[in-house]
């Protein structure tokens, strides 16, 4: 059970109010200009479902619609079976279900994923990497607990590890800023 004193505090409130509508106010504007009868996005011309009608008689359009769903049904299905398998495995291993059982395995997933190649910005990364990452974080983990090195340091190693990564990745994708930098500081 929580022990944790309840705060309701107005301040909350408001950042959790401002926090739903940064997320949720793009998507009700998609889904109002969708019904926009005018060409042009930025020009409102009155409500009207023409363009829906003229979606739902695209053929290109309604395949692309059906293998959008058939890849989120086959994703999701497969995300329900691992879980299924990763939570039975973890109530048998550990001998009872909590909540807080993957806490410990959050950084090093996290780092294993960065590490192999996804970008925490958005996009895509590397099945392969991110394989040959997560080896890598086991490797580190496990070596780190034979040593007899406590779970919080190599947690903390594994945090310094995802926070090099991201910063090499975002020094290598401002290269050119960098080297003007030193320019300018080996030249001042």
């Amino acid at each position: 059970m929580n022990d944790l004193p309840v705060v309701r505090s107005p301040w909350r409130i408001l950042i959790l109010v401002l926090g739903f509508t940064f997320l949720y106010a793009p998507m009700l504007m998609l889904v109002i200009y969708s019904f926009n009868s005018s060409k042009l996005v930025t020009v409102w011309a009155g409500w009207s479902t023409r363009w829906y009608s003229e979606l739902f008689h695209d053929d290109a359009m309604m395949s692309a619609v059906g293998l959008s769903l058939t890849i989120a049904a086959l994703a999701a299905t497969m995300a329900c079976v691992l879980g299924t398998i990763a939570a039975l495995v973890m109530v048998s291993y550990f001998g009872s279900a909590r909540s807080d059982l993957g806490r410990d395995l959050l950084m090093p997933a996290l780092t294993a994923a960065v590490l192999g190649g996804a970008n925490i910005y958005g996009g895509s990364g590397s099945v392969v990497g991110t394989a040959l990452a997560a080896l890598l974080v086991g490797y580190l983990q496990q070596g780190l607990q034979m040593v007899g090195i406590p779970n919080q340091v190599s947690s903390a190693l594994s945090g310094a590890l995802l926070v090099v990564v991201v910063m090499g990745r975002s020094l290598s994708l401002h290269r050119e800023w960098v080297r003007s930098l030193f320019r300018k500081l080996s030249g001042a």
